[in-house]
């Protein structure tokens, strides 16, 4: 990985430990990507987990309209709003 100059905080809650690191504006475009897949990979394996555990429903569950929180509007977090918002 390689080394990345700026401050890094990380908050680990119940179910998720979230990294947050101080980059250069020009990063702001790939790491609003990366959110957002994460966003994805999380919902996905949320939804695999209640299937294994057969709490399953007829009607599927979907992220559009959903409300998306983002803590700090710096560049990043404006990217991931605009592109959410895509």
């Amino acid at each position: 990985m390689p080394c990345i100059e700026g401050s890094y905080t990380a908050y680990t809650g119940p179910l998720i430990t979230i990294g947050v690191v101080t980059l250069a504006p020009a990063a702001s475009a790939g790491v609003g990507e990366h959110v957002l897949l994460m966003l994805l990979a999380f919902a996905h394996a949320q939804a695999a987990r209640e299937w294994a555990a057969g709490r399953t429903s007829r009607t599927l569950r979907e992220l559009r309209g959903a409300t998306l929180g983002i803590l700090g509007y710096g560049s990043i977090g404006r990217e991931a709003a605009r592109q959410a918002r895509a």
